[in-house]
């Protein structure tokens, strides 16, 4: 990454769900935006999703815009994260008028965060060295000049304890990141229980939790 290509291509949603605000992090570091987004709440739900272009990911994010209240009764909070910039936000914004803010991450800034505290690896398509043919001819995946940020969530408490964490692996069976998410009722479901105290370490199918867009192959959740 170029120096000083993060504050100049990463913007902040800060705002009511619905409008677009852009503020760039300026001074303030990712690791300090994200200690001080963490302390807003008592756990925080990071979704990732590709651009307005892809139908899994509206579905996936209509399905979260449902569950705000479970979400906000359970004392949590919800961010969605794009590589798409500022316009592209917008326009997502408009088509599927989420319930709850949106991140503008062309960088991968937070990415590169949650990787290296949370061991989530979220696949990056496209940009700059990508050897796969069907990335770079894809009608919108080769047009994201720092590549696009493949589907993920990851939940994390406000004491910065790891409750969830999924990330898609790009795969021909999966339409290369397009299909196969988990349910986001089962994911706040596992949270829920997680936090109660009700599941143990180990790796759960996303198919065992129900699967958005299931062609038939499964994903792998893994539950902390």
């Amino acid at each position: 990454m170029i120096e000083g290509q993060q504050d100049e291509l990463v913007s902040t949603w800060r705002g009511k769900p619905g409008v677009a605000t852009y503020q760039p992090y300026g001074t303030q570091s990712v690791a300090a935006w994200w200690k001080e987004t963490l302390s807003k709440a008592e756990f925080t739900l990071v979704l990732y999703v590709r651009g307005v272009w892809c139908p899994y990911c509206a579905e996936h994010v209509k399905q979260f815009s449902k569950l705000q209240e479970r979400i906000k009764s359970a004392g949590g909070q919800m961010i969605g994260i794009t590589s798409d910039g500022p316009k592209g936000l917008e326009d997502l914004i408009k088509a599927w008028k989420p319930a709850f803010p949106f991140l503008s991450d062309p960088a991968h800034a937070l990415r590169g965060l949650l990787q290296e505290q949370y061991k989530v690896k979220i696949a990056v398509s496209g940009g700059p060295g990508e050897t796969k043919a069907f990335y770079r001819r894809h009608p919108f995946i080769s047009k994201y000049p720092l590549g696009c940020a493949q589907p993920a969530i990851v939940v994390v408490t406000k004491s910065g304890e790891l409750l969830f964490r999924w990330a898609i692996d790009p795969a021909v069976q999966n339409l290369g990141g397009a299909t196969d998410r988990p349910a986001a009722a089962d994911v706040i479901g596992v949270v829920e229980k997680k936090r109660k105290g009700g599941y143990k370490e180990g790796v759960v199918d996303a198919k065992d939790l129900g699967v958005v867009g299931s062609i038939g192959i499964f994903s792998v959740c893994v539950i902390v």
